[in-house]
């Protein structure tokens, strides 16, 4: 289910697989980006302003999801990939697994939960007080770290797709 030594790919494919993933997980953000302006300040707003903004958050998601992908996915991946461990589902599950965790440890100040200084209310709770970290701080860092992976897993998915090529079956091996 999770080795499949068979698979295989070329550092051609893999090239564009990362440029394609970097470019999903930009898509993502700005489109992330885009709706939530939408629902807070409306279409006009939308048109008038946050456009151009949303072009500049795809630019730079996709340098940091490049940068991601190359630096922490792909030395995972290579791992899991001499391994044999090359399936679709060791690609999401990792794909889900990484953005979370680098997510989280950002979220909550690599673990500390200490900012010195800082205060911060969203969503109807207090995050940070007096440079700490509340317990609804960290249930935020928790769930929007998990939105993250979850892009993450998509990001994955394409990736893998496109790095081992689109005629191999996403059924799992029982």
């Amino acid at each position: 289910m999770f080795r499949n030594y068979e698979l295989k790919t070329s550092w051609k494919r893999v090239l564009v697989a990362l440029i394609s993933g970097a470019g999903l997980g930009a898509a993502i953000i700005a489109g992330y980006f885009l709706v939530g302006t939408y629902l807070s300040h409306g279409g006009e707003y939308l048109v008038k302003y946050a456009l151009a903004t949303g072009a500049g958050v795809f630019l730079y998601a996709f340098f940091a999801w490049g940068v991601g992908l190359v630096v922490i996915g792909g030395p995972a991946w290579s791992l899991l990939h001499f391994t044999g461990y090359r399936t679709w589902l060791v690609a999401l599950l990792l794909g889900f697994c990484l953005p979370f965790v680098v997510f989280f440890l950002i979220n909550t100040e690599f673990l500390t939960g200490y900012r010195e200084g800082w205060s911060s209310y969203s969503q109807g709770g207090r995050q940070w007080l007096d440079g700490r970290l509340t317990g609804f701080g960290w249930w935020m860092a928790a769930v929007n770290s998990a939105v993250m992976g979850a892009f993450g897993a998509l990001v994955a998915l394409l990736t893998w797709k496109i790095a081992y090529g689109g005629k191999q079956e996403m059924v799992p091996d029982e």
